[in-house]
């Protein structure tokens, strides 16, 4: 009965030991991260995690990110259209929470030092032990994607010699111009 007694001791701690090791890992991903992973609760209204690479990302430590409003990080322009897919999303993980999807919104949050910073935001939506809603989200800095969008979207309406529009822009301005009521 002793030896039995060591044996699942040994098989424990083993366990814990193994469980302590994927902790550490965990954590050291969350703080190398250059994303922003957090939970929500939405019965609450309150954060309930946030990695520790938000503070790189926003300019905010964690724990006094999770004693705000995070509705405060998103400006004004970008909350109805947060708020309409919160809304949308939650409405069908309710219908379907057996179906696991990802739901994605490119926006705008505040940096600390009142900057914008252009994300991507991708949730998916769970129950916890309460039965509560929660969002489990990552967030990302898609600063240089968008600038390179926008001197794309630039050089199909400019000449890149010049800068001067080019033929492109005048027929789509002729095009949205031809109207009857500017007869």
């Amino acid at each position: 009965a002793i030896e039995y007694f060591l044996t699942n001791i040994a098989e424990q701690k083993k366990a814990e030991d193994a469980l302590r090791n994927s902790e550490k890992n965990l954590q050291m991903i969350m703080e190398f991260s250059s994303d922003v992973t957090w939970v929500f609760n939405f019965n609450q209204l309150k954060l309930k995690y946030v990695s520790p690479s938000v503070y790189h990302f926003l300019g905010f430590y964690p724990d006094e990110l999770m004693k705000m409003d995070p509705a405060l990080l998103i400006p004004n322009e970008f909350r109805e259209k947060t708020k309409e897919m919160l809304i949308r999303s939650i409405k069908e993980f309710k219908e379907h929470s057996e179906v696991s999807k990802t739901y994605t919104i490119e926006l705008q949050n505040t940096h600390k030092n009142g900057k914008r910073i252009w994300t991507e935001m991708s949730c998916k939506y769970r129950y916890n032990d309460n039965m509560e809603i929660e969002i489990v989200s990552s967030s990302r800095n898609i600063e240089e994607r968008k600038h390179a969008q926008q001197e794309v979207l630039y050089l199909s309406y400019h000449d890149q010699l010049t800068g001067l529009y080019n033929r492109r822009f005048y027929e789509e301005e002729l095009r949205r111009l031809d109207t009857k009521s500017n007869l």
